[in-house]
């Protein structure tokens, strides 16, 4: 069925609703029309292409940006990827895999001494990454798959030339714990992925006894394979900030992360990492803010992006470019209390979650109050039918159906 004779179908459906006499319509009535409607529509709704199994959605169906955050306890064989919609007092969490380390081997080698799981990154076009360091083959940089299995693309390095000894206080005696902050940058028709440790890190260990290790700031090639070290541009306690975010360019600078401690913005030069800086925000440090341990990107409606982080204490920060060389940070709802993850987005094609451009909503009353229209003819249906019940007498309703009324999701 086309569109213009699905318009033609609605026609005929509003001359239905006026042929009717309003008063003797019962609810049941009333719910099976509507129901069927509602089916026709969905059926004739273009139907996205069912994604691939190495590709996770970007958005939902309200244009709201999907952020997906890594947790692992360091005792676990196993981690797990939760997709969640961030909203400016919560988060909503929807999904979880489990992604098994049982049984993961890498050329013949079995994936045992797991010291540390980091480095989520995403593509534009849903596209996961990340890195597993073990004292049995160092770190491995593996592509997340939808169904929670892991495909190894490549072999970063051995165990102990990635991340400083005891950067993190490790469990069974510390060790190296690899890269802890991974982002997808897609620039100058290059894709690559920069891993590092903290802020971009090479010589701060938890036991100041530690030689530097320059490959704990590494590029990954996503078209060849290849890897290349960058420098460590000498951030102050760049271990407050173990994750950053790609916000295109914000003065000069590409990838760009928020110690909430210190109440510091360091933002990362990516053409040339010794210009890399540090910046106050416009506004005061928050109480009680610790370590940032996730930044995820998104693209407001009018082009912009931003990003927000979260901490151990479950506090989020959104980081806002107000002009240049001005940024102001302000709390944006709670996360989810961890001391070990890592979050990603989609970066430019994840969508502003605090003020999106909703599709139409549609909100039916009793049983079908939570139908979403995606589409040009859900647009139509969600104004025919608010036309036709605002025109239906109050006394065909109980008062609980009075309250469904369209409405954004919150």
């Amino acid at each position: 069925m086309n569109k213009y004779n699905f318009i033609l179908f609605c026609l005929k459906v509003k001359t239905f609703f006026h042929a009717i006499n309003y008063k003797k319509i019962t609810t049941t009535t009333l719910h099976v029309l509507l129901f069927a409607l509602v089916f026709i529509s969905s059926w004739a709704t273009p139907q996205e292409e069912a994604y691939a199994n190495t590709t996770w959605e970007c958005n939902d169906a309200a244009e709201r940006a999907y952020f997906y955050k890594l947790d692992w306890e360091f005792t676990d064989n196993f981690f797990t990827i939760s997709q969640y919609v961030a909203t400016s007092t919560s988060t909503v969490n929807l999904d979880e895999t489990q992604v098994s380390l049982s049984g993961l081997t890498v050329g013949g080698t079995s994936i045992t001494g797991v010291k540390g799981i980091n480095g989520l990154a995403m593509s534009p076009d849903g596209k996961m990454y990340v890195t597993i360091t073990s004292s049995a083959n160092g770190t491995d940089l593996f592509q997340i798959n939808t169904d929670g299995s892991l495909t190894h693309l490549k072999n970063m390095g051995s165990y102990g030339t990635i991340g400083q000894l005891d950067f993190y206080q490790l469990p069974d005696g510390g060790g190296h714990y690899g890269f802890s902050s991974g982002e997808y940058v897609s620039k100058d028709g290059i894709d690559r992925i920069y891993f590092s440790q903290g802020a971009f890190d090479t010589d701060s260990d938890g036991n100041g006894s530690d030689i530097a290790r320059p490959n704990s700031n590494m590029i990954y090639n996503v078209a060849n394979g290849t890897t290349t070290t960058f420098p460590d541009p000498g951030f102050v306690s760049p271990i407050n900030a173990a994750d950053y975010a790609y916000v295109g360019d914000w003065d000069g600078y590409e990838l760009v992360t928020y110690d909430a401690i210190n109440n510091k913005i360091h933002r990362f030069d990516i053409d040339n990492p010794s210009n890399s800086s540090s910046i106050d925000p416009q506004t005061s440090a928050f109480s009680g803010a610790s370590t940032v341990l996730s930044a995820f990107s998104y693209k407001t409606p009018q082009g912009e992006i931003r990003f927000i982080v979260d901490d151990t204490n479950g506090m989020r920060f959104e980081i806002v470019r107000n002009g240049t060389n001005n940024y102001s940070v302000t709390q944006k709802g709670s996360s989810f209390l961890t001391n070990n993850s890592d979050g990603a987005s989609c970066g430019p094609n994840a969508y502003d979650p605090f003020s999106p451009t909703f599709k139409a909503v549609l909100i039916l009353s009793s049983n079908f109050c939570w139908t979403t229209f995606t589409s040009d003819i859900g647009i139509l249906f969600h104004n025919f039918l608010l036309f036709q019940l605002t025109n239906i007498k109050a006394s065909s309703f109980s008062s609980s159906q009075n309250n469904c009324l369209p409405k954004k999701p919150s």
